[in-house]
């Protein structure tokens, strides 16, 4: 069994794990000094969190009576939309519930039938060595 500064490995797979690494490992200090340092790659461009952005350009302003009709018209549109997808909605999901169901159904009665011809045989050989004794 391999050792790695005096610690066992506990198999061949984990000390050619560890061989490979300390070959990725860099060895000397000029390989160290290749790698870019965070503060050399970040550029003073990015916004700070205490620079503000200018506000949003305001929205229309609705009084009243144009903030009403707007109610009306979003209203209406749903309204008109539930009514088209609705029935295609309920179908779909009483069709995928309906499968289900049947899906569930059939189980039941595959496993009821099964439990039945098990229970049915098993009497029958029980009659059976009674009857032979």
């Amino acid at each position: 069994m391999d050792e790695v500064d005096g610690i066992p490995l506990p198999s061949p797979v984990l000390a050619r794990a560890d061989a490979l690494m300390h070959r990725r490992r860099p060895t000397g200090a000029g390989e160290a000094d290749d790698l870019p340092v965070l503060t050399e790659i970040v550029d003073d461009g990015i916004p700070v969190l205490a620079e503000t952005l200018p506000p949003p350009a305001p929205g229309p302003a609705f009084d009243a009576d144009q903030l009403n009709l707007l109610a009306e018209e979003l209203a209406h549109r749903l309204r008109s939309r539930l009514a088209a997808e609705l029935p295609s909605l309920v179908e779909a999901a009483l069709n995928a519930a309906v499968a289900g169901l049947t899906a569930d159904l059939r189980q039941g009665i595959d496993e009821t039938t099964r439990a039945a011809i098990d229970d049915f045989v098993a009497e029958r050989q029980r009659i059976a060595r009674l009857q032979g004794r």
